[in-house]
């Protein structure tokens, strides 16, 4: 669909509208963003990872991940100093889950459910390559985190996955 509207907006002189990730792309943008020759995508042109602050720090959420049809990721009361690493953290988290959910979905027979971890460990690998960089992946050390399903009480609000700290964790969830 992407390389379709691409095509169109090209042809017209106008921008593609990614209404999952709530953005717009010029053509040529939208065009390098599909998969490579070995069906790869850099997770970054899929999905975008915005935050926003209140009292208790900063809120991450990801916008995108319904395309591939898994809720939202967010985590609550991150401290300001590390808005650029957790957003890296964030973008690695998506791409641990989607690659086990497509895991999941992979096989002879399409499950009716995909059990997802409880406890996720995203690395710098799981970052590089969300970011298209599989080879330079640095020397972070692993984040362990806790995923909740966090279900909306407004019928018209979203559900989370939320990203937490695991059990026993001695500090703040930030």
């Amino acid at each position: 669909a992407r390389a379709v509207a691409a095509a169109v907006a090209d042809s017209v002189g106008g921008d593609v509208v990614d209404v999952f990730g709530l953005q717009f792309l010029d053509p040529a943008t939208a065009l390098r963003s599909l998969p490579d020759d070995k069906g790869r995508i850099r997770l970054v042109d899929w999905i975008l990872v915005p935050y926003s602050s209140d009292a208790d720090g900063l809120w991450f959420t990801t916008k995108g991940l319904r395309r591939f049809g898994l809720l939202e990721l967010q985590t609550q009361g991150v401290p300001d100093h590390l808005t650029r690493a957790w957003g890296a953290v964030m973008t690695g988290a998506a791409r641990r889950l989607l690659r086990d959910w497509t895991d999941g979905l992979s096989g002879e027979e399409v499950p009716a459910f995909v059990q997802l971890p409880v406890l996720a460990t995203v690395t710098g690998h799981d970052i590089a390559v969300a970011y298209g960089n599989p080879e330079q992946h640095g020397a972070t050390a692993p984040v362990l985190l806790r995923i909740e399903l966090d279900p909306a009480t407004d019928p018209d609000a979203d559900s989370f996955l939320s990203l937490r700290p695991p059990e026993g964790h001695p500090g703040p969830a930030g």
